[in-house]
């Protein structure tokens, strides 16, 4: 018998940035598989089922639905679901990412009126990484000074101008250009672009190919002789309760939520998906995906072992998680994932693998 190996990993980072990891974080220090990677700073869980992937002109056409583990946080003294910027229940995807932002009411001048404050920029990228940017704008530049544009503040390498603050355009570090309405374009002027035909979304290339048709649960796309194929996406309305029994802190309850539970592929086969159920709650589930049953017959199981449902109470980032992994669905290999907090802002990470 082999001998686990263990990895002691020292993390120094902030309990605060350690909150809204989810995709793949610049200068993260993750543990990758060929399926999933889990972000060893929080344990979040991060996989991309592929959809598409067409090659272009300049710039190809890729695409897959992304879901992250951390859909959960906690709000004050209650816990509430995460959604992440560009995500709903941990599931994301747009093939070019999308940026966002916030906008509130404040008052100007003498007597006041109201102005349109612009913050909170950030831009999704197609894994769900969130990339925030310090920067804002008015739709008045009267009473303050605005920073309409600048750098990522994750060291990512990524720009953003919102000279415009409702038409925010952000560059990528290899000089794509993404804007808000749905477009990607290189620097040769190849480009991506969406538009609404009938209630569905249609992504075009630079060529004029109709590369992906999207509807509230079904994705076509194109392949080489221009027949389209399709990918369906199965939802199920499930109950979803927490039962972290982290002390001061409410549970929460929704007993209709539509969670994905099945992808169906155009070759007949599936990825299907079984969340995990609530402890001493049989009848709910916590949201989170348990288990993944892979196209090929094997799968991927996630557990998180007590205390607290391996949650950290403080801030919904995960502290104890067993990952397993079945290529055939009978011969089985075990990671556990440990993390020990060691004064305020350091977290100690022990994995240990088959």
């Amino acid at each position: 018998m082999k001998k686990a190996t263990v990895l002691n990993l020292l993390l120094s980072i902030a309990i605060s940035s350690a909150l809204a990891q989810t995709g793949f974080p610049p200068f993260g220090s993750f543990e990758e598989g060929r399926f999933d990677a889990v972000n060893r700073q929080n344990l979040n869980v991060n996989f991309v089922i592929p959809m598409v992937a067409v090659p272009g002109r300049g710039v190809g056409f890729q695409f897959g639905l992304s879901y992250d583990s951390l859909i959960w946080k906690r709000s004050f003294n209650s816990w509430v679901p995460a959604n992440f910027t560009g995500q709903s229940w941990g599931w994301a995807g747009t093939p070019i990412g999308q940026p966002y932002y916030n906008v509130e009411t404040v008052y100007c001048g003498e007597p006041p009126f109201p102005v349109d404050h612009f913050y909170g920029y950030v831009y999704v990228d197609p894994a769900g990484t969130r990339h925030p940017f310090g920067v804002d704008n008015y739709s008045i530049q009267t009473c303050w000074t605005a920073t309409p544009t600048g750098f990522a503040t994750d060291n990512s390498g990524y720009y953003i101008d919102a000279t415009d603050p409702y038409l925010p355009i952000v560059y990528s570090p290899g000089g794509l250009k993404i804007t808000i309405y749905g477009t990607l374009t290189d620097t040769n002027g190849n480009y991506i672009s969406n538009s609404l035909v009938g209630g569905d979304t249609h992504w075009i290339d630079t060529v004029g190919r109709t590369v992906l048709k999207v509807s509230s649960n079904a994705y076509q796309y194109q392949v080489a002789d221009g027949t389209y194929q399709t990918v369906t996406v199965v939802k199920q309305t499930k109950a979803v309760k927490t039962n972290f029994q982290c002390s001061g802190v409410a549970e929460y309850t929704n007993t209709a939520v539509s969670l994905i539970t099945r992808i169906d592929l155009p070759n007949g086969r599936s990825y299907t998906f079984e969340y995990e159920q609530t402890p001493s709650f049989p009848t709910y589930t916590t949201g989170r995906i348990k288990k993944v049953f892979l196209p090929t017959g094997g799968y991927y199981e996630y557990e998180y072992p007590a205390p607290n449902n391996g949650m950290n109470c403080s801030d919904g980032t995960v502290k104890n998680l067993t990952k397993r992994v079945s290529p055939d669905g009978v011969a089985i290999s075990t990671w556990t994932f440990v993390r020990t907090q060691i004064d305020a802002s350091n977290w100690d990470t022990t994995v240990t693998a088959p």
